[in-house]
C-alpha cells in the first residue's frame, strides 16, 4: 500500500467516524422506534404520564406530535375497547394535512396504525389527535415507528385558546347520520353513528 492510499483511507475511516459521533443520519430510511417517553415527541393536553413509557388519555383533541427526517411513520396505539365495542379515532396529520381518520380495530392485540408511506425524503412532522369524546374510552400511546430518524420536538404554538363548551364543542355526532331530534334519544355513540364513522374513516 502506498502512502497516498494509506492516507486516502485513513481520511475516508475518519469522516465515517466523525459522521457517527455527530449523528449524520444521511438517508437513513431504516425503521426505528421511539417509545413513549422519547424526549423528541411532545404532547398537548391533559395525559396521565405517571406511567412514561404508556401515557393515556381520554379528553377528545388531545395531540401527540414529533419531527422526524425519513419516508414514514406508523402510530403505536392501545386502546381501552370499553364495553368491549367502543374504539376511539384520531387524525392523523403529516406536515399540517390531514392524511387519515385512524380507527382502532376491533382486535385489542393490533397496535400498529400506519399514518404515511413514501413520503419524499426529508424533514416532516407528524400529529395524531383524538377525535373522540372521554365516552368512548381512553387511549394509551406506546410510540412512534419511524422509517427513518426522530429530529427534535417541533416548537409550541405561540398563542393558546381557551374553549368553555360541552359535547357540543367537541364537536360530538358530527360524522353521525342522526339529525336532531332523533340523536338526543339515546346516549352514547349509537350503531348507524359508528357504522358511519366507519365508512368516513376507511
Amino acid at each position: 500500500m502506498t502512502a497516498g492510499h494509506f492516507l486516502a483511507v485513513a481520511l475516508s475511516l475518519a469522516a465515517v467516524a466523525l459522521g457517527g459521533a455527530c449523528g449524520d443520519d444521511t438517508h437513513d430510511t431504516r425503521l426505528h422506534t421511539y417509545d413513549a417517553d422519547d424526549a423528541s415527541i411532545r404532547y398537548t393536553g391533559r395525559v396521565d404520564a405517571s406511567d412514561a413509557k404508556l401515557p393515556r388519555f381520554a379528553l377528545g383533541a388531545t395531540s401527540i406530535a414529533a419531527r422526524f427526517r425519513g419516508v414514514g411513520v406508523t402510530a403505536l396505539l392501545e386502546d381501552e375497547h370499553r364495553n368491549g365495542t367502543w374504539r376511539n379515532y384520531y387524525d392523523a396529520v403529516i406536515d399540517g394535512v390531514v392524511v387519515s381518520k385512524l380507527q382502532i380495530s376491533t382486535d385489542p392485540s393490533t397496535i400498529s396504525y400506519p399514518i404515511a408511506t413514501n413520503l419524499p425524503y426529508g424533514e416532516h412532522e407528524v400529529t395524531v389527535v383524538k377525535r373522540t369524546e372521554p365516552n368512548a374510552g381512553a387511549g394509551t400511546f406506546v410510540g412512534f415507528e419511524i422509517a427513518g430518524v426522530i429530529l427534535p420536538p417541533p416548537d409550541r404554538p405561540a398563542h393558546k385558546m381557551l374553549v368553555l363548551g360541552d359535547s357540543i364543542s367537541a364537536g360530538s355526532g358530527m360524522a353521525g347520520r342522526r339529525k336532531w331530534p332523533e340523536r338526543a334519544s339515546g346516549l352514547g355513540p349509537q350503531a348507524s353513528d359508528l357504522e358511519a364513522f366507519d365508512s368516513q374513516s376507511s
